[in-house]
């Protein structure tokens, strides 16, 4: 066998070792970025849903304030209407009771001023005729 072949065969064995080795090392590479891309990509999610537990958390706790806030003021509004009510209304038999004591006083007052109205006319007839 000549020299060349001998030369041939191993430049191309050399040039296939390389070439695998070439592939091989083209292979980690591109696994070594996917790998860098989704750890990337998966804290970035981490985050995203951090972020929003928190704001979730915080808007909850805003409800709450919110919603205890109208709950006061609803009471608050009650004991108003209570207060006016019981202040302003009377029961149906005490307002009867104190129509009824109008009407005599009003009857009282109405019979005194007949009297004093009858002296009156009885006063001026006397003293005229």
């Amino acid at each position: 066998m000549p020299e060349y072949v001998i030369y041939l065969n191993v430049g191309t064995l050399v040039s296939l070792v390389l070439a695998a080795g070439g592939i091989v090392w083209k292979f980690s590479q591109i696994e070594k970025e996917n790998r860098e891309w989704t750890e990337a990509l998966v804290d970035n999610i981490r985050r995203d849903l951090l972020e929003n537990e928190r704001g979730g958390i915080a808007r909850a706790e805003e409800l709450r304030q919110e919603t205890g806030e109208v709950g006061h003021a609803l009471r608050n509004k009650i004991h108003e209407m209570e207060t006016w009510n019981r202040d302003t209304f009377v029961r149906k038999e005490s307002f009867e009771l104190v129509i009824n004591r109008i009407e005599k006083f009003i009857e009282k007052s109405t019979d005194k001023l007949e009297a004093k109205i009858d002296k009156a006319v009885e006063r001026l007839s006397n003293g005229h005729t």
